[in-house]
């Protein structure tokens, strides 16, 4: 499962109790609403990440295209940056004990989070389902056929590279007008956001169950399962 990998990533490293208790007033009110992520080989009980000092590539697709789509459209500049964030979810369920380590996520006070409208961003952008592109793998195979052998690897090429009208736009982005930028114009109005059913909240705020979420904060990890996570929450709440 792609979300399961992205959940794993290990790229936390382990701090002391001391340390996690010094953190922890900075990170309180992810205690309202944690989000949770599972570490790959790690049974360490306390942990921290900086993931915008990382740059994360999906793991399942050859070309990164919806990650610098992301990352550089002007209708997400208000979202985290894919690259440089951690994806969690927003439930424990989510998260299997057999991918790894299972945490209770504390991203920084006022720290943005990207929500997705249900459980994996793959399968989150219906105005690509409508245009017969069923997920981001989908996506990123079009865009590939329609750049060709001429793949840009930056934003900026993407937005440069032009766009020759070919079967391949036109069985899919039929509604594409080449007067108008394809990346720039085109991919930004439907891949906007707010279109697709994303939201952005900050650390704390409520958000639905069963949904991929992601931050580029600094996050405090504290180990946890099922059965004792209300307990360990109210551990975490009577340390400030």
């Amino acid at each position: 499962m792609r979300l399961f990998n992205y959940m794993t990533e290990g790229r936390s490293k382990k701090i002391s109790e001391e340390a996690f208790r010094k953190k922890l007033p900075k990170h309180s009110d992810a205690l309202e609403n944690p989000i949770y992520r599972a570490i790959k080989s790690s049974n360490d009980k306390y942990a921290f990440v900086r993931p915008n000092q990382f740059e994360r590539e999906s793991a399942y697709a050859e070309y990164n295209f919806y990650t610098l789509l992301l990352d550089n459209l002007l209708s997400w500049k208000n979202y985290p940056k894919r690259s440089k964030s951690v994806v969690c979810g927003s439930d424990l369920d989510m998260i299997s004990s057999r991918y790894g380590g299972r945490y209770i996520v504390l991203p920084k006070n006022g720290s943005k989070i990207g929500v997705c409208p249900n459980y994996d961003i793959w399968f989150s952008f219906h105005e690509l389902y409508i245009r017969h592109i069923e997920n981001l793998d989908d996506f990123n195979d079009v865009l590939h056929m329609i750049w060709d052998n001429d793949i840009p690897k930056t934003y900026q090429e993407m937005v440069k590279q032009e766009i020759i009208k070919t079967g391949n736009i036109e069985n899919h982005f039929s509604d594409y007008d080449d007067s108008e930028n394809f990346v720039a114009d085109y991919l930004n109005k439907i891949l906007d956001p707010d279109d697709n059913g994303f939201e952005i909240i900050k650390s704390g705020q409520s958000m639905n169950d069963g949904c991929e979420v992601w931050t580029e904060g600094d996050c405090l990890l504290y180990r946890t399962e099922r059965k004792t996570r209300i307990n360990d929450l109210e551990k975490l709440r009577n340390m400030l």
